[in-house]
């Protein structure tokens, strides 16, 4: 196995991120708690004039890279809707750690959660 992806759809969030800043707070406390390494991030707000079906909101994509791979979320308030995919060539068990530590900061009322091998038939 070379590596494994951790997916969140995490649905009517309690706890939804208002800004760049805290979604990027969020992030960090939960790759850090899953003691990953973060080395970077990237993060945009997107308008309503750059997407035409957002319902005005202010839709946030982070990026954080690790060492061990990379984190991205996705924000849409208006559904008070988060997504989230964590790639890891290290430890899988690590990432879902750091996966439900995010979860349970936006506090969803329900969630769907998922882990996926990757590279398989690599010998």
């Amino acid at each position: 196995m070379m590596g494994a992806l951790v997916i969140l759809d995490a649905y009517n969030c309690r706890n939804m991120p208002e800004s760049r800043d805290q979604l990027l707070e969020f992030a960090l406390k939960a790759v850090q708690d899953a003691e990953m390494h973060p080395v970077e991030n990237v993060a945009r707000h997107f308008s309503e004039e750059d997407h035409q079906d957002n319902h005005g909101d202010s839709i946030i994509t982070l990026i954080v890279p690790l060492k061990e791979s990379h984190l991205a979320v996705h924000t849409w308030p208006h559904y008070r809707f988060v997504s989230a995919d964590l790639y890891t060539c290290g430890n899988p068990k690590l990432a879902q750690r750091a996966v439900e530590v995010l979860r349970d900061r936006l506090q969803p009322e329900w969630h769907e959660m998922g882990t996926y091998p990757r590279g398989l038939h690599i010998a």
